[in-house]
């Protein structure tokens, strides 16, 4: 008698050691992903969002500039589903969740296409349209803007109370008016950056001096690391 895929399923299922494996079973799906030629196949998406669910968390720190543009991307329930994969072209390893922006250079040509925070191809260039990244990125020499050498050592932090009564920190970068610090502190003015995302701009060298490039208060912020990597970040609502 010929027997489904499920029943076959269900019959080797009763070998596999309980309670499951996590991570066994993560690397059985990274198996199965780099050993067949999926693309095009009805079950691709399929596979994807398995090998997504099982994805261990990813380190605060990052040891590579891919991890480092990982840290960026959309958590895996965003809608836009593009964004919780980084994006790679010839030139650029990409990653953002709208609210920050890592880009470094795909130094190890790797093939481009959709990746997993792993490093792993799930997805060819043609999978979805990628936003035009490089637009996102401000003119540093435009108008009103100025460059900063800093340290996260040397940014004054601060709090802020939500409505639900939950706080969350902040950093407080200079504005391009070219004030700061000289100005005295009641003549100074800030940029809003969430602590979590300068703190992840700095995850390969948490001591790193790096150039900040602002504008006004409410425009984005501009990064110029190590290695080549660039950073856009968005300010909070002040």
């Amino acid at each position: 008698m010929t027997r489904t895929l499920e029943e076959t399923v269900a019959t080797l299922a009763r070998d596999v050691p309980k309670p499951s494996d996590k991570a066994q079973a993560f690397n059985a799906i990274r198996r199965i992903i780099s050993d067949i030629e999926w693309e095009g196949m009805d079950c691709a998406a399929d596979l994807a969002r398995l090998y997504a669910h099982f994805l261990p968390r990813q380190s605060k720190r990052a040891t590579t500039p891919f991890a480092w543009c990982a840290q960026a991307i959309a958590g895996k329930n965003d809608v836009r589903e593009y964004l919780t994969y980084v994006y790679v072209t010839e030139d650029d390893m990409v990653g953002t969740d709208g609210a920050s922006l890592h880009i470094a250079p795909n130094a190890d040509g790797l093939e481009p296409g959709f990746y997993s925070a792993q490093a792993i191809r799930l997805h060819p260039p043609t999978y979805a349209r990628y936003p035009d990244y490089n637009r996102a990125i401000p003119h540093p020499g435009g108008r009103g803007r100025c460059w900063y050498h800093r340290t996260l050592d040397e940014l004054p932090m601060a709090a802020r109370a939500t409505e639900t009564g939950k706080t969350y920190s902040y950093y407080k970068l200079p504005t391009g008016q070219g004030t700061w610090p000289e100005a005295p502190e009641s003549d100074r003015q800030y940029v809003h950056v969430d602590a979590k995302l300068l703190n992840r701009l700095v995850s390969m060298d948490p001591g790193e001096a790096f150039e900040i490039n602002t504008g006004g208060m409410g425009d984005s912020v501009y990064a110029e690391l190590s290695g080549g990597r660039r950073a856009v970040i968005m300010p909070l609502r002040q």
